[in-house]
């Protein structure tokens, strides 16, 4: 009989762990509302459906013709939504349209866009590498025009810090493949082209500017995320007495470790950093033991994004880096963030169960 669960126990391990821990941050955030019990329900069903996902990837083969018309059909499906926008239905000030309204629910198209985007890339440079190498023509319509079109819009709605963070693990995952060296050199040098003209052209070069004179300034006040945990100490303040919640919105998402690690201590924070690393090396040996470009490319490049993010949402909670908006993965609060992870976890587990000796990956 098939086993229903096949997948890396490890990385199963730490899933499990970053998703208890995931309530918790539900439970610490919203401790004095009385809506608390709707907002838990809310997220098990994100959190049962990123469940569901990321079986139904264990058992779909990542170089057969379902996974490639389902990569399709995301593809399609996250850039439309990008687009949408520009529409009525995009929520947000200014430029910084973020968040697509559906009715019965809202998205950030971005989540899905970077996830998607970096499958693309590397089902391209694995089935179109000596098209490319050999062609100008097709490096542009395979690799320099998607990725171009992609980081205007999103410098253009989602904003400066999700965009370059995206198009900096594109950048990374780039430099792994065996395109050319002029290649890599054209893309790196055209986003950072791009990022600078909209930082410079565009209104949110204020709010940029000020995130970094301020992270500069090293000016702590009782607002900041790394003030909490300063506040938290070794041991933390203890469920339900966290103040950060009183002064920041998004802390759910945004700052989520700064608020577990205000409540839960230092401890508690080298914890989730360990979880983290451990992950990090799981996914480091399914990208050693992939027997296949392609299965190299998917597990490094989605577990790169993972990873990055991560570290990307703690340095921001210590103080080290600027905000940026970036949520913790599988911690912080918010379906699009869950489900896209869900879907990049699940490929590296079908990856990896096709990829072991036996078929079997040691626990």
């Amino acid at each position: 009989m098939t086993k229903i669960i096949r997948g890396d126990k490890g990385i199963y391990a730490a899933l499990i762990i970053l998703l208890l821990l995931s309530f918790i941050n539900v439970l610490t955030t919203y401790s004095d509302t009385n809506g608390v019990g709707k907002l838990m329900f809310e997220h098990a069903v994100y959190v049962v459906l990123g469940l569901l996902i990321i079986i139904c990837f264990e058992h779909i083969d990542y170089k057969g013709k379902l996974f490639r018309l389902l990569m399709i059909g995301a593809c399609a499906i996250s850039v439309l939504f990008l687009g949408l926008l520009y529409s009525d239905l995009g929520i947000g000030a200014a430029r910084a349209v973020r968040t697509l309204n559906l009715g019965f629910t809202s998205i950030q198209p971005v989540e899905f866009v970077k996830v998607f985007l970096l499958i693309y890339i590397c089902f391209v440079c694995n089935e179109k590498l000596e098209l490319i190498n050999s062609s100008w023509k097709d490096f542009l319509i395979y690799l320099l025009i998607p990725i171009g079109a992609i980081g205007v819009v999103g410098l253009e709605r989602q904003g400066l810090s999700s965009t370059v963070i995206m198009l900096g693990i594109v950048f990374l995952v780039m430099i792994t493949t065996q395109i050319k060296k002029e290649y890599k050199l054209i893309l790196i040098a055209a986003g950072v082209l791009l990022v600078l003209v909209f930082f410079f052209i565009g209104d949110r070069n204020i709010t940029w500017l000020g995130r970094i004179d301020k992270l500069f300034k090293f000016e702590l006040s009782v607002k900041d995320p790394a003030n909490a945990i300063g506040r938290g100490g070794l041991f933390g303040t203890f469920y339900g007495d966290g103040k950060l919640k009183e002064f920041l919105a998004n802390i759910d998402s945004d700052f989520a470790f700064s608020a577990l690690v205000e409540e839960g201590g230092i401890l508690l924070g080298t914890f989730i950093i360990l979880v983290y690393a451990a992950l990090l090396l799981r996914i480091a040996k399914i990208v050693l033991s992939t027997n296949d470009i392609l299965g190299k490319y998917l597990v490094f490049s989605l577990g790169l994004l993972i990873i990055i993010q991560a570290m990307v949402h703690a340095l921001v909670c210590i103080g080290i880096a600027p905000e940026t908006g970036q949520q913790l993965p599988f911690i912080s609060k918010g379906g699009s963030s869950l489900i896209s992870m869900s879907v990049a976890i699940g490929i590296i587990q079908g990856v990896a169960i096709r990829n072991s000796s036996n078929n079997k990956l040691a626990s």
